[in-house]
């Protein structure tokens, strides 16, 4: 008990100086661990968003989508780019023939914010394959 007391009793300034170390070390985990699960969700929603417009090409038959774009994404604030260039073409129109691949990539760009001034951006993609399930004459 009477070293218990002691500690107390102790006038130097080493565990103050611990105490905020150590809460600085934890500010900087939260704010890292918050970025990172944010930077996973990011990377979710885009696999979501091509799978989705692979379907879509899929059950239409073409890359050629109009509105779909804007209904998948919303009103989110992240910028997609989608991308069809390793799909086979049948004519000039977008159109893709029964049975030939349709691959689609979305690409987006997310800041990854750290202490300070310590912003990076990461561009994060995904990449589905589908097949044309429509027959063109």
């Amino acid at each position: 008990m009477k070293k218990r007391i002691s500690i107390f009793k102790d006038r130097r300034a080493e565990s103050y100086v611990d105490v905020g170390v150590t809460v600085l070390i934890v500010c900087f985990l939260l704010v890292f661990i918050c970025s990172f699960v944010s930077l996973l969700s990011a990377q979710d929603r885009v696999d979501r968003i091509c799978k989705g417009l692979c379907e879509m090409a899929s059950v239409r038959g073409t890359t050629d989508l109009g509105d779909s774009l804007e209904a998948l994404v919303g009103d989110s604030s992240m910028p997609v780019t989608v991308d069809f260039s390793n799909t086979v073409y049948w004519d000039e129109e977008s159109r893709v023939q029964l049975g030939d691949a349709i691959v689609c990539t979305v690409r987006a760009e997310i800041v990854f914010i750290g202490f300070g001034n310590y912003v990076r951006t990461i561009e994060v993609s995904a990449t589905s394959t589908g097949v044309s399930r429509v027959y063109w004459k």
